[in-house]
């Protein structure tokens, strides 16, 4: 009879303790290298796009992770807890590439500043009774020319900084750019459970002609359309502007990953379509290849 006791079971446990110790020891480098990944939910949702996932996967990157879904760039940039998960990647890699010889990370990704905008949204759109422009101007602008582009300056900052204390060098930081959403209330599945989403609820519910469920076509495609000015003018005066600033130019990159998921406008027969795109590997497999292909062809110029 095979012996039960707890020291048989300790036998066991150390035993295969061992073996993974020996694979891990043996196992090659990644065949792509190493990726560290802050952001939201675009980097920390699997049951969503699974982005990094497709990346070790299907690109052959291992990432190391700091991202949380939905944390905004502020939370990035200033909440010191926040910035400490982040550092630790860096301290994990650095000591694993004493350890193990050469981990020193290709790139850096940074996914950041869409849920600044969904979390203040309500505040950005006037009221269709109120006879104003259904977008408060000044108000879009300070949120995203002001306070969100200070934000994600503040955390490239904290990158580069990280990167020379840990690997005495600069590594390559790269940032995405968000994709037009539909507001439509649309739901998704997310660990197991099933959550509003996926990004907006939209807060606009309760000020454009957004009530009513499901939207019209026509209010739909008016409240997508004033979204879409909100996120294009974060993605071109911030995110696409940042490589042109003196401190970053060489080091930061933009992947502009709009184009990645044009084609999902706001009929009824579309919004289906949308729903399975993002329920199936297309959306996360596009996003990643565009993500990989950047990253390939700054390694190629330099």
């Amino acid at each position: 009879m095979q012996d039960q006791t707890p020291q048989s079971f300790a036998t066991i446990g150390a035993n295969r303790a061992r073996s993974l110790v020996v694979r891990a020891e043996v196992r090659p480098p990644p065949a792509s290298g190493y990726l560290i990944a802050e952001g939201d939910a675009w980097l920390d949702d699997p049951g969503y796009l699974a982005i990094l996932e497709t990346m070790e996967r299907h690109h052959g990157f291992q990432v190391e992770c700091a991202a949380g879904h939905g944390e905004t760039a502020e939370e990035m940039a200033y909440d010191d807890r926040q910035l400490e998960r982040f550092r630790k990647v860096f301290e994990r890699l650095a000591r694993t590439n004493d350890a193990i010889g050469s981990t020193t990370p290709r790139a850096i990704l940074l996914s950041c500043g869409g849920n600044d905008v969904a979390h203040t949204l309500s505040t950005l759109i006037n009221h269709v009774d109120s006879g104003l422009p259904v977008l408060d101007a000044e108000m879009v602008r300070s949120l995203i020319e002001d306070r969100v582009r200070s934000a994600v300056s503040s955390l490239i900052g904290s990158a580069m900084a990280f990167s020379d204390a840990y690997f005495k060098q600069i590594i390559p930081i790269f940032i995405h750019g968000n994709a037009r959403p539909v507001p439509d209330r649309r739901r998704y599945k997310r660990t197991g459970i099933r959550a509003t989403g996926p990004w907006l609820r939209p807060s606009s519910a309760n000020r454009a002609p957004a009530a009513a469920t499901p939207q019209a076509d026509g209010d739909l495609l008016r409240n997508a359309a004033e979204i879409a000015k909100i996120i294009d003018l974060f993605n071109d005066r911030v995110l696409a502007a940042l490589p042109a600033v003196s401190l970053f130019t060489g080091i930061v990159h933009y992947i502009p990953l709009r184009p990645t998921f044009e084609g999902t406008a706001a009929t009824a027969e579309q919004r289906r379509a949308l729903r399975n795109m993002f329920g199936e590997d297309k959306a996360s497999e596009r996003a990643a290849k565009a993500i990989a292909d950047a990253i390939n062809a700054v390694d190629r110029r330099g």
